[in-house]
């Protein structure tokens, strides 16, 4: 057997290795792509279910906004007390949707039904509801929405819609719109439409308030505190989990809205992915016949391949013509065989290939494989290579981007032009002439620039950029939303602009100065908006210098802290004040008469305090309720501080009894006679809800004396009004 022939036969052994080798390939990259399209179909759920719930929530949000409308409209012609209220209330009734309204009333401030669209209001006591409750208490405007309840009087199922009434500042009633869970479900039933599918809206402490498909079932009922809409992470919208109703398993979304409820849309899983799992399996039938049909076709090319021996070895000896020509190029030129196999490399593609040498790659039994990237930086399959598409189909490539992973685990990155070779009577596949150059620095330094354009603006913070004389350039869309101003508006001004005609806690002058001998500064300021808001922001200046250490450009971060300040105060107020009456609580008072015993100057004042308690306030609440008796507290309250002077202190201590707290000259009866001024105010008839009631006050004095603290002070002025009580005298001043 001569060389040629063992040389053909290795061939022949290899082909038939590459083919099983191109087979098992096959396969395995048929496998993943079918598990991936599985995978993907279930990852894009989260996408269909963020739809869905979005979708969902618009349609929502439009009904809330139309019921509270309905309210709000109610409310204000209960508070004109228009003479037409009734025509009014069912005008606006028939403005919604058919079916949806059960019925709209007004409850009193007593907690009994006072009026409802469904005819003369009967005795219907509702004061025990919780949202009345939540009203009569509440300090602002909320929309309360409550769980869905079977009516006194209607008997159905139905979800409370109520605001607070309010006439000269103070506590009305409540003003309901009842609304039909059932009715309203079918408006969104459009939204799970398949089987397996949900969609809920749930109150913000979990409970239920509409749920398709099978509505009933679930009033009354609340999602276990775990899930992610109830507290979880605010970002995180799309989770997947069992349903405790029925166990199926739904990727869910969620949406918040603006009045408080939450809509979650569901879908189901095993449901979803049923027509992706047919299509794989289809897949596979035809990958089997699709094998088979290869096999065929490698055992016809096995033949072919023998009679080819003498047209091998004339490609070879051109081959070495060719590689004598391109070794001495710059640009790395590759000649690929139809099956991607190098044939040929010059010194330069070995060079950044990390190749064998020229004369090593030359032996015909050496295979190389490259693993090369796509632009975005993902693997690229084989087939979608330029050099194999070129070989495929014929055609030519210009310029193809493509990186390769080296062993330090760094990307290189090239543009390959490729050229199919046509000879006569050839056909695909086709060797492959491949030249490329290396671009890696240049992708670098734009990708450097996309991202710090990107970064800035896509940041959630305010960003401004100013030169080294502090003129503004450049500012990101951010900065543009948090300031209302348009960057055209700023370029050429200087920050200042924005905070010139408000109070700061740092000068602009100090700022300067800061920036001049420090790489920067941080700190809380004031902003005015374009539209004249003024916002708090938390600053934080970085100052770039150029070569020589001159300042160059400064980049300032704003971060809007007006709603945390906001919170402080409320916070604050809310630790401090009474939230019945407004007056200072014992808290409050305490820090006030350490103050106050810390500022007496002996000779010159001393601490007086009122400790008072009122008569027959208890038969008040007892007979005539709670509701008006912390009406009449508050009463009190006002002539409390209508009958002192603006630097004295009233504090409401408990109950019902109040602290006075005054700087008096030393030895003056002025707090005995303070203390009988307000006896006479309390004691003057109080006209309320209809009715006029009387109370009285016992009045207990202490006055500092050396070495007292509050708590001690408090102690005997309390002790007094204790002997005041019994002596029935109204005033006692301690000794």
């Amino acid at each position: 057997m001569t060389p040629a022939h063992r040389a053909l036969r290795r061939l022949i052994l290899a082909f038939a290795v590459l083919t099983l080798i191109g087979v098992g390939a096959y396969w395995f990259v048929l496998l993943r792509d079918l598990d991936t399209q599985v995978e993907t179909e279930a990852a894009h759920l989260g996408e269909h279910a963020e739809y869905r719930a979005l979708a969902a929530a618009e349609s929502l949000d439009a009904t809330l906004r139309q019921l509270d409308a309905v309210l709000t409209g109610a409310r204000q012609d209960w508070i004109d007390e228009a003479g037409d209220f009734d025509a009014l209330a069912q005008a606006a009734l028939r403005a919604l949707p058919p079916g949806l309204a059960i019925q709209l009333f007004v409850i009193g401030t007593d907690g009994l039904l006072k009026w409802s669209s469904l005819g003369p209001a009967p005795a219907n006591r509702l004061g025990d509801r919780d949202y009345f409750r939540r009203l009569a208490a509440a300090v602002d405007d909320p929309l309360e929405i409550s769980e869905p309840v079977i009516g006194r009087l209607t008997g159905r199922w139905s979800i409370q819609f109520a605001r607070r009434i309010e006439r000269h500042g103070r506590f009305a009633g409540v003003v309901a719109l009842s609304v039909s869970p059932e009715r309203w479900a079918r408006d969104i039933e459009k939204y799970a439409p398949s089987d397996g599918d949900s969609l809920a809206l749930f109150r913000p402490d979990g409970a239920y308030l509409l749920r398709m498909p099978d509505p009933e079932r679930h009033y009354g009922q609340r999602v276990p505190a775990d899930r992610p809409f109830l507290g979880g992470d605010p970002n995180q919208h799309v989770y997947t989990t069992a349903a405790v109703v029925d166990g199926l398993v739904r990727t869910y979304a969620w949406r918040r809205l603006d009045a408080g409820p939450i809509v979650v849309a569901g879908i189901g899983y095993e449901a979803a992915l049923a027509p992706a799992r047919a299509f794989a399996q289809r897949q596979i039938l035809q990958a089997v016949l699709g094998t088979g049909l290869l096999l065929a076709c490698a055992i016809v090319l096995r033949v072919l391949m023998r009679r080819a021996d003498q047209a091998t070895r004339a490609l070879a000896e051109s081959a070495e013509r060719q590689r004598a020509v391109l070794s001495s190029m710059a640009e790395g030129v590759m000649i690929l065989a139809p099956g991607g196999r190098i044939e040929y490399a010059n010194a330069a593609a070995c060079r950044e290939l990390g190749l064998p040498s020229e004369r090593e790659l030359y032996h015909p039994a050496d295979t190389v494989e490259l693993d090369m990237l796509r632009p975005d930086g993902s693997p690229m399959p084989v087939e979608d290579y330029p050099s194999r598409r070129s070989a495929l189909s014929g055609a030519d490539f210009d310029n193809e981007l493509l990186g390769r992973r080296a062993a330090d685990g760094s990307v290189r990155w090239f543009t390959i032009t490729t050229r199919a070779l046509h000879r006569e009577r050839s056909r695909a596949p086709y060797m492959v002439l491949m030249t490329f150059r290396d671009i890696t620095a240049l992708r670098s330094a734009e990708a450097e620039a996309r991202l710090s354009q990107t970064v800035f603006e896509a940041a959630a913070e305010g960003i401004l950029v100013t030169d080294g004389e502090h003129r503004i350039i450049a500012a990101n869309p951010a900065f543009e939303r948090l300031s209302g101003h348009r960057l055209d508006e700023l370029c050429g001004q200087t920050p200042q602009l924005l905070t010139a005609d408000l109070p700061q806690p740092v000068t602009w002058a100090e700022v300067l100065d800061a920036l001049a001998t420090h790489d920067g500064w941080e700190g809380e300021g004031l902003i005015r908006r374009a539209d004249a808001r003024a916002l708090a922001v938390l600053i934080h200046v970085t100052v770039l210098r150029d070569g020589a250490g001159r300042p160059w450009r400064h980049v300032a971060l704003f971060s809007d802290i007006t709603q945390r300040k906001r919170r402080e105060d409320e916070a604050w107020q809310r630790a401090h004040y009474d939230v019945l009456t407004g007056l200072p609580n014992r808290r409050l008072l305490d820090e006030r008469l350490q103050r106050a015993l810390a500022l007496a100057e002996p000779g010159r004042h001393e601490l007086a305090v009122l400790f008072v308690d009122l008569d027959r306030f208890k038969p008040v609440n007892d007979v005539h309720g709670h509701a008006l008796g912390d009406a009449l507290l508050e009463r009190v309250a006002r002539r409390l501080e209508a009958a002192v002077r603006e630097e004295d202190t009233v504090a409401r201590y408990g109950g019902d009894e109040f602290v006075v707290a005054m700087l008096m000259p030393p030895g003056a009866p002025a707090a005995e006679t303070v203390a009988v001024k307000l006896v006479e105010q309390l004691a003057r008839p109080y006209r309320l809800d209809g009715r006029t009631l009387e109370i009285g006050a016992s009045i207990g004095i202490a006055v500092q004396r050396a070495g007292d603290d509050a708590q001690t002070l408090l102690a005997r002025a309390d002790a007094a009004m204790y002997r005041a009580k019994q002596a029935h005298c109204g005033v006692w001043r301690d000794p």
